[in-house]
């Protein structure tokens, strides 16, 4: 069997390897939402965490509604994002969307590894392979890969009982993505299942992550506005 410290860089390789594979059959960027992230990524380099937006004044992403709710994600996009050239631009795109998904695969292998699944480097190949519609979606840069490394995560940390934990990525979640709500649904259902299982009354999970969620919130650059913000996108959507 190969050591564990050999198989962490192993898998990571193997689904970098993947996912360049999808992400260099084409010299443009998948799904045409892509080219915007990038370029926020590089205006954030420019002013700092919080850039002006100027764009789309008859939406709900007017300058006075604005807010980020890629933040982190944009953040870590910046990274990469050295150049406002556009062909570096998307360049650096593609290589973080290399990274990103194979870091969320890595997760993968991780809470398989946790269960004591056998093969589970393997395991976690094959979960890219569930279909195309999923690595086209992990292949965007945008924050799903990274909302997914993130719930997987939380999953393997609720199983290993480090319940606490939910907190801080509670807090993260929400500058990450706007899809933090799904932590409770993962900590719900959780607690659903100790109860169904074991008959254990699992609060502490939904407790944590609630708080972490809530800091977020209002311990954010955007606050209040975020707020409001949220709100009426999740109503339109």
């Amino acid at each position: 069997m190969v050591h564990v410290g050999l198989q962490v860089p192993a898998v990571f390789v193997a689904l970098a390897a993947l996912f360049a594979v999808v992400q260099y059959a084409t010299p443009g960027l998948a799904d045409h939402d892509s080219y915007y992230h990038p370029r926020m990524a590089r205006l954030m380099r420019e002013q700092g965490l919080t850039p002006e937006f100027a764009w789309l004044p008859l939406s709900i992403l007017n300058s006075t509604a604005y807010y980020d709710h890629h933040l982190l994600y944009h953040a870590y996009l910046s990274l990469f994002a050295g150049s406002s050239d556009p062909a570096e631009l998307i360049a650096g795109a593609k290589l973080a969307s290399v990274l990103m998904p194979a870091l969320a695969g890595l997760a993968v292998w991780c809470l398989l590894r946790g269960q004591g699944v056998r093969w589970a480097a393997l395991w976690a190949l094959g979960v890219m392979a569930v279909s195309e519609a999923f690595l086209y979606r992990l292949s965007m840069p945008r924050a799903q890969a990274a909302s997914l490394l993130v719930l997987v995560l939380a999953l393997h940390w609720l199983l290993q009982r480090r319940d606490w934990t939910l907190l801080p990525l509670g807090f993260v979640y929400v500058w990450l993505y706007n899809a933090f709500p799904l932590l409770l649904v993962v900590a719900a259902i959780h607690a659903a299942s100790a109860w169904a299982v074991e008959r254990r009354l699992a609060w502490q999970p939904l407790a944590y992550a609630a708080a972490g969620l809530a800091l977020g919130l209002v311990l954010n650059p955007y606050f209040p506005r975020n707020l409001s913000s949220f709100s009426s996108t999740w109503r339109q959507s």
